[in-house]
């Protein structure tokens, strides 16, 4: 994909999601001035708690509210303001939690009604390494604490995404509208695609890494040192910056390392600093 491609797409990406949030609004608006106040609030709420065992991975399909992830205990969910089809279940292994899309909820969340605000906490076991952990972000924050896997997928949507102390062998990454910071990180292997949103990474990365760029901006602070890496990056209409030094258009280094990091560039600036 050329850069005017790539242009094309991320701003098609943008007006998509803008179109989507003000039919959404304007229907709300028309359904309230026909029948009155619509009291989204009438639907029931409950708070949800369940115990677990013997969970290898993890599938989170998260809608609205906040999302925490973090050791405790052992395996257990705790939800707080969650809608009564909220449901979480064991399958060969596979925890897997999902909440049906609400339309009242969605715009509960983006207009300021915070009694409305769902919280879902998800322990895992202190020393835990999961298969896999797979996360479908939607309105609302993800918290991703002191969290080890072996493949790690992050799937965003429109809120913010702060994840501390993660480990992972295979990490893919796909931007949403929201921010993104991610600190303290041992990741190999990253295919990283950034949306509209800002991207924040601090630590380690190591293998290959791949990094497609959208709207939003990539920062890249790594504990190594910039012998460690290849570069291969084909720059967009951002700039694309190593240690404060702009690369060309098309930039090739001949470093014999066991590292690499290929940049296809798009409108988002990307920075990339080494700190050895």
């Amino acid at each position: 994909m050329n850069t005017f491609q790539r242009v094309i797409k991320y701003l098609a990406i943008a007006f998509a999601i803008f179109l989507t949030v003000t039919i959404l609004t304007g229907i709300v608006g028309l359904i309230s001035s026909i029948f009155g106040v619509v009291k989204w609030s009438d639907e029931k709420r409950t708070d949800y708690s369940m115990d677990y065992s013997g969970i290898e991975r993890l599938d989170i399909k998260h809608r609205v509210g906040k999302l925490i992830i973090k050791p405790g205990k052992g395996f257990r969910v705790e939800a707080t303001n969650v809608s009564e089809s909220f449901r979480t279940k064991e399958v060969n292994g596979t925890l897997i939690i999902d909440e049906p899309f609400f339309v009242g909820r969605f715009l509960w969340f983006n207009f300021g009604y915070a009694d409305n605000k769902s919280v879902i906490t998800v322990y895992v076991p202190e020393n835990f390494t999961a298969d896999s952990i797979k996360i479908d972000s939607g309105v609302g924050e993800v918290h991703l604490e002191k969290l080890t896997a072996d493949r790690l997928t992050i799937n965003a949507g429109v809120g913010d995404i702060y994840g501390n102390n993660l480990t992972a062998k295979k990490v893919n990454i796909d931007g949403g509208i929201g921010s993104m910071k991610l600190t303290d990180i041992d990741f190999s292997n990253v295919d990283l695609e950034s949306g509209i949103g800002d991207i924040s990474i601090e630590g380690i990365i190591e293998g290959k890494t791949e990094i497609d760029c959208g709207i939003g901006s990539i920062s890249l602070n790594l504990n190594a040192s910039r012998e460690d890496y290849i570069l291969r990056a084909d720059t967009g209409l951002g700039n694309v910056k190593v240690n404060g030094r702009k690369l060309n258009r098309k930039h090739y280094d001949n470093y014999l390392a066991d590292n690499i990091i290929r940049i296809d560039g798009g409108i988002g600036d990307v920075n990339i600093n080494f700190y050895y």
